[in-house]
């Protein structure tokens, strides 16, 4: 006779800036956060915070080491790229019924549970998936060197490249392009080198500018804020996304692509039912005795 699957759930939600961990049993509800945990950019230190946050779990839920390893438990982390990346995660960690993945598939599941729409992550990084009777399906999430469209990381690149463009003569000048330029003293030479050791992160803290920019109705701001929301139409209209059907915008920048969507658009935009951590805990009932799959 198999053993009963554990009715201790452990959900885990790794952004590349903070690291969320969430634990349920029949009677409680615990969680902490700890600095991020990008796989991709650093697996050592992904590895330890998650070490760290289980640890931290068991202490504040009071349990044994034995309970979190006979937990199940679902971990969306940034940075993974293919399942063996995944699998050795899963094998560096104590939990039997664990099963990693990238922090995609938490992110809708959260916002729709078991219900079909899509979903539009436009946070430092971005993706576009849909939920339909076919499955999930995702598009993007590639990372800041050739994909992210839309995201906070690419609007900082795009900002900076049309400041360029206007250096050039190819580009209009505008309030947005000046306090891009401003904030680089006027020096090419400091913008460049800053575009060459800048972090995804550090690239977002320019997209408030263009969002501002384009609500006070300046060209250059409209034209990038346009673009960004022109990429997330072009992901909703391949996943076969039609209006009427719940649309969930979830990051912090998401919000602000709403004035450039059409009303047909906006009109179907739903309310996100939970977080990414509430997805992974959902997705925690799921996962296998064995693991390396969901049920």
């Amino acid at each position: 006779m198999s053993k009963p699957a554990s009715h201790i759930l452990i959900g885990i939600d790794g952004g590349g800036t903070r690291c969320r961990f969430a634990i349920k049993t029949n009677r409680e509800h615990h969680e902490i956060v700890l600095a991020g945990a990008n796989t991709h950019t650093d697996r050592a230190t992904a590895l330890t915070t998650l070490k760290e946050g289980l640890s931290a779990l068991r202490e504040k839920a009071q349990l044994s080491q034995q309970d979190i390893n006979e937990a199940r438990c679902y971990a969306g982390l940034a940075g993974i790229v293919n399942r063996q990346q995944a699998k050795e995660l899963e094998q560096a960690l104590p939990i039997k019924a664990l099963l990693i993945e990238d922090d995609r598939r938490g992110a809708v599941v959260g916002a729709l549970g078991t219900d079909h729409g899509a979903v539009a992550g436009i946070g430092t990084g971005s993706f576009v998936a849909r939920q339909s009777q076919s499955g999930l399906k995702i598009l993007g999430g590639y990372g800041a060197d050739l994909g992210d469209e839309a995201s906070g990381c690419w609007l900082g690149k795009m900002l900076l490249g049309r400041t360029l463009h206007w250096l050039d003569g190819l580009a209009p000048y505008s309030d947005l392009i000046d306090a891009a330029w401003q904030r680089f003293d006027a020096d090419l030479e400091t913008l460049l080198t800053f575009a060459k050791q800048a972090k995804p992160s550090q690239f977002a803290e320019l997209a408030p500018l263009v969002v501002e920019a384009a609500s006070a109705n300046d060209l250059n701001g409209r034209v990038l804020m346009s673009e960004g929301a022109d990429y997330i139409l072009r992901c909703l209209d391949a996943l076969s996304w039609t209006p009427g059907e719940p649309l969930c915008l979830l990051g912090g920048l998401a919000p602000h692509y709403q004035p450039h969507l059409p009303a047909n658009v906006t009109a179907s935009l739903t309310p996100a039912k939970g977080t990414a951590l509430d997805g992974a805990l959902l997705l925690a009932e799921r996962v296998a005795e064995n693991a390396g799959a969901l049920s």
